[in-house]
């Protein structure tokens, strides 16, 4: 070393020495060769200490006062100062020099030849330890300053290193965050999904399924987990052509499906199953859909176009059939009375009426399914037009043994509506409410003002409407199933044009019923202000 250390301050350097290669071997798995380092000091850390110590102490007794001669030790003849000489050269680093201990005692000359060679071989331990991870001592031999700088520079890079992977764990912890939402996210979406969902490997092996609560297919509960054959789990008609559907799409990299039905105690259950490649897999994605409800939907509304079609041929022969025998009647003279003939024109006119109706509501179903029917609004007052409409079903309520009660405000109700229109939605409620309702009873019309806008009612106390039957009201061609209903005539258009017109006018309609004591149909119509 350059300068004369004391013992404290040896002690200190390789204290803090050992501690920093304790640290660094800790961050970075290239420093191991550190261990080696660290165990050396620990070794020769009181030592080196202890040497340090006598030395210093030594030194302080030995070196001369300012204006002495060297000391020489109580009842000893030889010469002190050759020792302190000695020691200082150990203090300073020079091991390798050699010392003239002849004139010394045989047990301090041993005792500094122990110290030397203790002293030499701790240095050459060390040289070593540094060599190892790179540090070698420079030509001025200033090895502890070199090891301090390396040891800065590792302790700097290992501090830059710790810093980045601080962040890089940040950024984990917001990628692992994003990646369990998302999970999450998927989790939801797929347990809401109606679906049954199954991933099969290239052997057809189940990687995956999902089967939703109350799923109809009937499946092979008690196998029901992954790592097993397709067709441990679903039926082998169903699996049969799973396969099939996978081999094409394997042959034609096109998505497949096709339909699957199967009989149950209670009904027939449909499904559409369809086949996709699993993106960046080599597995196959196979969804299946329970559409038994879309075919029984189909199926009724298959039935209501017959139907229609049926009361559509009957509501165009009827009258076509009395307007031409009671014309025949009148042209051929066999009707001479006045009075009769009058008769026959009036249910001409009648029938004439009924067919422009039904011709009427075909041509609207028409413009609503291409979506050009429109509407002209303009400030209405409702009462008067829901009043006007009521008024003119008063004859027919009066033939029907009904009544017709109607309330309103005593003040105006504004609207933007379409006047012929809107007639048009009252006219085939209260057409409702009076083939439904049976005598004696009492038809209840009611316009009151809501913070929706303008609410129109029409009550009846007839037959009612079945619950599974509700969602079905306002859909094209529906009618009651009943005798009631199979007694009357129309053409199943009306309410499903009526929804129509008030949804152009943007407002709401809806009906509440029970079976057995009637139906109430109501709208809303917003006002200019809402």
């Amino acid at each position: 070393m350059d300068t004369i250390l004391s013992g404290t301050e040896h002690h200190n350097r390789f204290s803090s020495f050992s501690f920093i290669v304790s640290s660094l071997s800790i961050f970075s798995p290239s420093l191991s060769c550190m261990f080696f380092l660290k165990g050396t000091l620990s070794l020769w850390a009181n030592k080196i200490i202890l040497y340090f110590a006598i030395c210093r102490y030594t030194i302080s007794y030995l070196k001369p006062l300012p204006g002495q001669e060297r000391r020489i030790m109580p009842k000893q003849d030889h010469d002190l100062y050759l020792i302190q000489q000695v020691l200082e050269a150990l203090q300073r680093g020079e091991f390798d020099h050699p010392f003239d201990t002849s004139n010394l005692p045989g047990d301090v000359s041993s005792a500094i030849d122990d110290l030397t060679t203790s002293l030499s071989d701790l240095t050459q331990e060390i040289v070593s330890a540094c060599q190892s991870i790179g540090i070698a001592q420079n030509e001025s031999g200033t090895l502890w300053e070199d090891l301090k700088r390396q040891v800065r520079d590792i302790v700097k890079h290992n501090q830059t290193m710790q810093s980045e992977l601080i962040q890089i764990s940040a950024e984990a912890g917001r990628v692992q965050s994003s990646l369990a939402e998302r999970r999450r996210q998927l989790y939801m979406v797929i347990s809401s999904m109606p679906n049954m969902l199954i991933i099969l490997d290239r052997e057809n092996q189940v990687k995956s399924l999902f089967v939703p609560p109350g799923f109809p297919l009937e499946l092979r509960a008690d196998l029901l987990s992954t790592s097993v054959p397709m067709w441990d789990i679903v039926p082998a008609r169903l699996a049969e052509e799973i396969e099939s559907a996978l081999w094409a799409l394997h042959n034609s990299d096109q998505n497949t499906g096709f339909e699957y039905s199967e009989d149950n105690e209670e009904q027939t259950l449909y499904f559409e199953i369809k086949t996709s490649h699993v993106i960046d897999s080599t597995d196959n994605l196979v969804v299946i859909n329970n559409i038994t409800e879309r075919r029984r939907q189909e199926r009724r509304l298959m039935q209501m176009k017959d139907d229609f079609i049926s009361y559509a041929s009957h509501e165009i022969r009827t009258p076509i059939y009395a307007i031409k025998g009671f014309l025949d009647l009148i042209i051929s003279g066999k009707v001479e009375d006045p009075n009769v003939q009058q008769e026959f024109l009036q249910r001409v006119a009648n029938g004439v009426e009924r067919l422009s109706a039904l011709a009427s509501d075909l041509l609207d179903s028409s413009r609503i399914q291409s979506g050009q029917m429109r509407v002209s609004c303009q400030e209405t007052d409702i009462c008067d037009l829901v009043h006007e409409a009521v008024d003119s079903f008063q004859a027919m309520a009066h033939i029907k043994e009904l009544e017709i009660v109607y309330r309103q405000p005593p003040d105006p109700l504004m609207a933007p509506a379409d006047k012929l229109r809107l007639h048009q939605v009252m006219i085939n409620l209260l057409q409702n409410a009076m083939h439904y309702s049976p005598p004696s009873q009492t038809v209840d019309v009611e316009v009151s003002g809501t913070d929706e806008g303008v609410l129109v009612t029409v009550t009846d106390r007839g037959i009612g409407i079945p619950p599974q039957d509700m969602p079905l009201v306002f859909d094209k061609f529906y009618r009651v199933d009943s005798e009631t209903n199979r007694a009357t005539t129309g053409s199943g258009l009306g309410l499903y044009i009526s929804k129509s017109i008030i949804d152009l006018h943007g407002g709401q309609i809806g009906v509440s019923s029970e079976p057995g004591k009637g139906s109430t149909f109501y709208f809303i119509l917003p006002t200019s202000s809402n």
